[in-house]
């Protein structure tokens, strides 16, 4: 065999993912006769890719890339391409063999439909999987690949090959190094209202996936196929009707736009609503744009919805970053994350320990005691509260509800005293009957526990039996208004006695 002959079976060219092997038609300068193996040890080290894509494999080992890492769990499936085996037709260590394959792609060589064999997966430490081959040409394919991985397109694989430096060997060991775009994605919470019936803004933030061409070209190209669904329940959230718009949609810096870029399905379910993000393939390519253009750009779709319901309401969002996680609905399923609204029991008391009637009594509330003190028109209303007004019953209770947990903000736990704790104020507007109104706000907090306090009670005085300073305009003032009137009848009275005994005398 001579090395020109050889020399047709060394080069390794790059496809999708860097890693296709291919042959070439370079030749060496000295001839020499060596036997063709029949056989080669072939390793994958399986690698995420990393922000700019390097040169081609050339099945020596290399070393790490920067900014990549080993990916663990992804098997490989070889489909021997028809007659390149030894003794075929088209074996590959011929010259009829080469001339065959010579124009064939991972796409176009005719393969049998099932794998002739598979790598194991990849280990996690190094991300490799180790095989020996007879010797032929193959066409490898990703067949097992972990959620948020994107694969890597099938590639072609010489065995044997000849040592690109010493073209006078052939390569023990073939290292091929398939890279992935691997996605990650979060949900986060925003804004959020403190009632129900206000708006929360959720944002699910997803890798825009590095996709190299396999022409070759120094930049990343679009994804097949990119989705994001969010499923709202019903009872729990609504998107918003009066957000405008309700969904918006970004790739790095830029806003696409809905019906260019992206289309939005609602999908109803039971008791749910999937909000399914459709990009079309104008915004698979404002993806790969915005990737080419800053390496860190993510893709981003912030869902305004409104809040149905008291509750501790989680939410996740899901992430197809190409056609086969859809195909095979593998997504990638963001953190859980959560906004809260619960309730505040009100328990009110009379300092009439007989009463048995506490009905009747009514409050707002506010977010703050200035505002609560200046008692305007700034009070919280919610969806099932539209007055703002909370009246006791009976037995003096009323369950003030609605309202957003004061130590729970954008999806995290805050402590009395930082941003976003919400304290909450109450201020009484009509008392009981026979008693005064309380004379300033009272402070409450809402959590898990609220719903069904106890501990914290209001209790008002009673205007009856006993001496009570007197509000403005009751009963207390036509009260002293008489005495005022009696005494002052009487200081005349004695006076006009008194002019009366000194005239007589």
């Amino acid at each position: 065999m001579s090395i020109k002959k050889r020399g047709l079976l060394a080069t390794v060219g790059a496809t999708m993912a860097a890693a296709a092997l291919v042959l070439s038609g370079s030749a060496a300068a000295n001839a020499a006769t060596l036997p063709v193996p029949t056989q080669s040890t072939v390793t994958i080290t399986k690698l995420s890719q990393p922000t700019t894509l390097g040169a081609a494999a050339n099945g020596t080992q290399q070393s790490l890339p920067s900014g990549s890492s080993p990916i663990a769990g992804v098997t490989f499936d070889y489909y021997l391409v028809t007659n390149t085996a030894a003794g075929q037709s088209s074996d590959i260590g011929t010259q009829t063999g080469q001339v065959y394959v010579s124009g064939l792609t991972a796409t176009t060589a005719p393969v049998p439909t099932t794998p002739t064999g598979s790598f194991d997966q990849t280990a996690a430490t190094t991300g490799q999987t180790t095989k020996v081959l007879p010797r032929g040409l193959y066409v490898v394919r990703e067949s097992t690949t972990p959620a948020g991985v994107t694969p890597a397109a099938p590639f072609l694989l010489a065995v044997p090959l000849t040592d690109p430096v010493n073209r006078d060997a052939w390569l023990s060991t073939i290292y091929v190094y398939p890279k992935n775009a691997q996605v990650g994605a979060t949900k986060t919470v925003g804004t959020e209202s403190l009632v129900v019936g206000g708006d929360v803004t959720w944002t699910i933030s997803a890798d825009i996936p590095r996709n190299a061409n396999p022409a070759g070209t120094p930049a990343f190209i679009a994804p097949d196929a990119f989705e994001i669904q969010d499923t709202l329940t019903d009872a729990e959230l609504k998107l918003s009707t009066t957000a405008s718009p309700a969904i918006t949609v970004k790739a790095g810096s830029t806003t696409l736009a809905v019906g260019t870029h992206y289309t939005v399905t609602p999908v109803t379910g039971a008791g749910t609503t999937t909000q399914q993000i459709v990009f079309t393939a104008a915004g698979r390519a404002a993806l790969a744009t915005a990737i080419n253009a800053d390496a860190n750009a993510k893709v981003t779709v912030a869902l305004v919805t409104t809040v149905q319901k008291a509750a501790e309401i989680s939410n996740t969002a899901k992430v197809f970053p190409d056609a086969v996680s859809k195909t095979n609905n593998k997504p990638i399923v963001t953190p859980s994350v959560s906004t809260k609204y619960g309730t505040y029991l009100l328990n009110k008391k009379s300092s009439d320990a007989t009463l048995n009637d506490l009905s009747g009594a009514q409050f707002r509330v506010y977010t703050s005691e200035a505002s609560a003190i200046a008692g305007g028109n700034d009070y919280l209303t919610t969806s099932t509260n539209a007055g703002g007004l909370w009246t006791t019953a009976a037995n003096g209770q009323v369950s003030v509800g609605g309202l957003r947990y004061s130590g729970w903000v954008n999806g995290s736990t805050v402590a009395a005293g930082q941003p976003g704790y919400q304290t909450y104020w109450l201020v009484e507007v009509k008392a009981l009957a026979g008693h005064q109104l309380l004379a300033a706000p009272v402070s409450f907090t809402v959590d898990a526990n609220s719903a069904a306090q106890t501990a914290q009670t209001i209790t008002n005085q009673k205007t009856t039996g006993g001496f009570v300073l007197p509000l403005t305009g009751g009963s207390g003032v036509v009260l002293f208004t008489v005495f005022g009137i009696v005494i002052l009848a009487a200081v005349l009275i004695v006076a006009r006695l008194r002019r009366r005994s000194v005239t007589e005398q």
